[in-house]
């Protein structure tokens, strides 16, 4: 028995904490134009068992526009510490069964493992005092938590300054 439960609702967004019956415990569901931050606030404020799911916001084929059927989830690390998870998808249409998973790439970068707010701080940061990467690197991990080398900083710079 699944019971979905609004618990927030802010400019027309809703995050969702529901009730797994097959785990027994409650998950916060947020959709993916919501910054996946969100999620990681609420579960540092609820259960530790809790899991972040994160979904389409339309679930429809990118292919062949019709209606997808969840597949599964896939599990990342966020930020290189927060674990959440991406909802899996299939395509209902005989013809085209094509996959996909969530996408937060409006949040982090495919194949990154920091934030884009992160590597923009970082950026910030450098440009702003003229420091050397090693030294960004030291202040946003302390300042942030975190365990970014001064080698992804130099990437996303000059990256940038292209």
């Amino acid at each position: 028995m699944k019971q979905n439960t609004p618990t927030i609702n802010n400019l027309n967004e809703e995050i969702f904490i529901f009730f797994d019956s097959k785990t027994q415990k409650n998950h916060i569901k947020i959709t993916n134009d919501l910054d996946p931050e969100i999620a990681i606030i609420f579960l540092k404020l609820t259960e530790s068992t809790n899991k972040a799911i994160i979904v389409k916001k339309k679930e429809y084929c990118s292919k062949c526009g019709a209606p997808l059927n969840k597949n599964g989830l896939t599990k990342i690390k966020y930020e290189k510490k927060h674990e959440i998870y991406l909802q899996k998808y299939v395509c209902s249409s005989k013809k085209c069964k094509h996959y996909e998973t969530t996408d937060i790439t409006k949040f982090k970068d495919k194949y990154c493992n920091y934030s884009k707010k992160t590597k923009e701080k970082a950026i910030i940061f450098k440009t702003q005092t003229y420091i050397p990467y090693n030294k960004v690197a030291n202040i946003i991990n302390k300042t942030e938590n975190l365990n970014i080398s001064h080698q992804t900083i130099y990437n996303t710079f000059k990256q940038k300054n292209r």
